[in-house]
């Protein structure tokens, strides 16, 4: 097996994994997810599902989509554009973390302190 066919072959699992990931997520969050920038709307804590392991699964499936993504089309313009992705979503893992903390106070700290992320 060539280099770059062990490399896309990662890429694809790592890929596949992020959209799984990430449309869970989705799927779970159901009527609690909002688009757009600034701050969440939330109507209530969602602790259930793939949110009682990961905070931020989406942002962490989309990061790793980009990252399978960058791994399968190994061009040099492509990883600066998905690098500067990531570094926006976890830019926004921050700010939502920072707005729900101060919006729900220990429990939100609480439902930190049990899951990755």
């Amino acid at each position: 097996m060539r280099d770059y066919d062990l490399l896309k072959f990662v890429g694809i699992a790592i890929n596949i994994t992020g959209l799984i990931l990430w449309w869970s997520a989705r799927l779970t969050l159901s009527k609690n997810w909002s688009t757009g920038f600034g701050k969440p709307k939330i109507n209530q804590l969602v602790t259930h599902g793939i949110y009682s392991k990961i905070c931020h699964p989406i942002y962490w499936g989309m990061n790793l989509t980009l990252t399978g993504l960058i791994l399968i089309y190994p061009k040099y313009w492509f990883l600066v554009l998905g690098v500067l992705i990531i570094v926006y979503f976890f830019y926004r893992m921050k700010i939502e973390n920072d707005y729900l903390s101060e919006k729900l106070g220990e429990e939100y700290r609480d439902y930190k302190r049990k899951t990755w992320f």
